[in-house]
């Protein structure tokens, strides 16, 4: 997937999961494509690291490539933002600040 293809249902799943939200929102936060180091960068990341990189590799990660709103370089261990970033952009900063502004249940 390119990312044109990244459909609105595809975006609220990979928006479904707390730990990929805080991840994007962080990308979304700098405001560049600059690369994000993983895992020691997940925010509110619990459990050991070992834990935590084992389920971002073979969980996030996938959905996020595959969905096309992140690159992922392993040389470097830091995903950049992808192709459908910017198309999801709108949708990310909106959930985003009404995640910061209403206490819901479970909420992140």
């Amino acid at each position: 997937m390119d990312g044109l293809d990244l459909t609105v249902d595809e975006l609220y799943e990979v928006l479904s999961d707390g730990t990929r939200r805080r991840l994007l929102w962080t990308m979304l936060d700098r405001g560049h494509p600059g690369g994000v180091d993983v895992p020691e960068e997940l925010p509110g990341a619990d459990g050991s690291r070992r834990r935590t990189r084992i389920r971002f590799q073979h969980v996030h990660l996938p959905k996020l490539v595959r969905t096309g709103l992140v690159r992922w370089d392993d040389d470097r261990g830091e995903l950049r933002m992808g192709p459908a970033f910017d198309r999801a952009e709108p949708l990310l900063s909106a959930a985003r600040d009404r995640e910061r502004t209403v206490q819901l249940p479970g909420a992140v």
